[in-house]
């Protein structure tokens, strides 16, 4: 058996994978914010496994997808205080390698395992070009990127920190948006826009830069809880023009990176909007406004005319991909 696992600011999965067929045999999901430190979660995944009849000799192979850099099978987490380390992973778990890898590359490695039903397309045009680059997209509690390339045989992912970038303002109201951030936190990446709570953030600038209100009422409902999820429900059912517009912004934004990371790595093979984000958003995707924000890129249109947009489905993409990535 192949233990996979997805570790993320938000939520932890881990599944047990029969190679011979890929089919999942058991499968359990956490919240990470429930443990200090990441022992304490694998102290439940281990007593999890044995009342479900699992024991750790049947593992053959494990691989972890982990929202973070990897350095030596290594990696501190980017929104969790926990510091994993693959080698003495191994060791308390008794396997002979526990694999780490970028959550974003993992869901990478996932891609040409899924089909055209996980994998719609959000341009007119569908098909990329066989074996040529594709690059992911995922925006979530962060905002991860990362991209595959055909070695001749197979796709081989590169993992990146391509989130941290500086966003780049294209227009007044975008460079008001900056300048907001900046004012708040310093250094203004592309993930602070487009991770989860990016869209709070450009909630608030509207209101505080433009005047903007909701009622009072819409108010108190998206204070409650998550406001990320409560701003975007209210924008797709049409219940706030300051909602809409606040999706709005961030759609054009997203088309953008797209477009950006697309031409970063000449992805012929198309760009995939992966994370837990997109699928949540997929009609105000399945626009216009995004498509003519995509292609928004001077003469450089014609290229990212033949260059699709994908959007991810499969709500297991890293689980999936850690659990291939232990066959290359």
């Amino acid at each position: 058996m192949i233990l996979a696992g997805d570790i993320g600011g938000t939520k932890s999965q881990f599944a047990l994978f029969n190679p011979l067929n890929n089919k999942t045999l058991w499968e359990a999901r956490y919240a990470s914010a429930d443990f200090s430190r990441f022992d304490g979660l694998i102290d439940q995944l281990e007593e999890d496994l044995k009342q479900c009849n699992h024991t750790l000799s049947q593992i053959k192979h494990a691989a972890l997808a982990i929202a973070g850099p990897i350095e030596n099978n290594c990696c501190q987490t980017t929104n969790l205080p926990w510091f994993i380390n693959g080698k003495q992973l191994a060791a308390k778990l008794g396997l002979k390698k526990v694999k780490l890898l970028n959550d974003v590359e993992a869901s990478a490695l996932s891609i040409p395992h899924l089909n055209s039903s996980q994998l719609p397309s959000l341009t007119p045009w569908t098909k990329g070009q066989a074996h040529k680059a594709i690059a992911v997209v995922a925006p979530g509690t962060g905002l991860g990127e990362a991209a595959l390339f055909w070695s001749g045989t197979s796709y081989q992912a590169q993992a990146s920190e391509g989130g941290h970038k500086d966003l780049a303002p294209r227009s007044e109201l975008e460079f008001g948006l900056f300048k907001y951030a900046q004012k708040q936190f310093g250094h203004v990446s592309v993930e602070r826009i487009l991770g989860g709570s990016g869209i709070t953030l450009i909630y608030h600038y509207l209101q505080d830069a433009y005047g903007k209100k909701d009622s009072q009422e819409l108010q108190a409902k998206i204070s409650t809880g998550d406001s990320n999820a409560n701003i975007t429900g209210l924008a797709l059912a049409k219940q706030s023009v300051l909602c809409e517009q606040t999706l709005e912004i961030y759609v054009s934004l997203l088309a953008a990176e797209c477009a950006n990371i697309a031409l970063q790595y000449m992805s012929l093979g198309g760009v995939v909007l992966a994370g837990g984000i997109p699928p949540k958003i997929r009609s105000a995707l399945q626009s216009q406004f995004f498509l003519d924000s995509y292609l928004d890129k001077g003469r450089y249109k014609s290229v990212l005319e033949k260059i699709p947009v994908r959007l991810c489905l499969e709500e297991r993409s890293a689980l999936v991909g850690a659990a291939f990535s232990t066959k290359i």
